[in-house]
């Protein structure tokens, strides 16, 4: 997840802040389907800092999900991660509400 917004779902958010919901929806969805996290972890929103921490463990896991980093500005950058990485972009938007920003591609 990113943002530096985040804060634990049991810490009371202070101004500009919101609790981090995402990371338990997420942890117990891939574990009630049977998937194991080999890592999560909240990452401020600087694009070389995520693209650090998921090359250190890009040879961990089968699935990457990025929550965060799309977004419109200076904190856009899930597109640019995904790139960076080497994935191709299928596509980018989807005509629907809600339903933007969203990437959909794969290695």
């Amino acid at each position: 997840m990113t943002g530096n917004e985040l804060v634990e779902p049991s810490v009371k958010p202070g101004p500009g802040q919101i609790r981090d919901s995402n990371s338990t929806l997420v942890g117990a969805l891939i574990r009630q389907f049977g998937g194991e996290i080999s890592r999560q972890e909240n990452v401020v929103d600087e694009f070389n800092v995520l693209l650090e921490k998921v090359r250190a463990g890009e040879d961990n896991f089968d699935l990457l999900l990025v929550s965060g980093g799309a977004s419109v500005g200076d904190y856009d950058f899930g597109k640019k991660l995904l790139g960076a990485l080497g994935f191709q972009i299928h596509f980018e938007q989807l005509n629907l509400r809600p339903g933007k920003p969203l990437v959909v591609c794969d290695a």
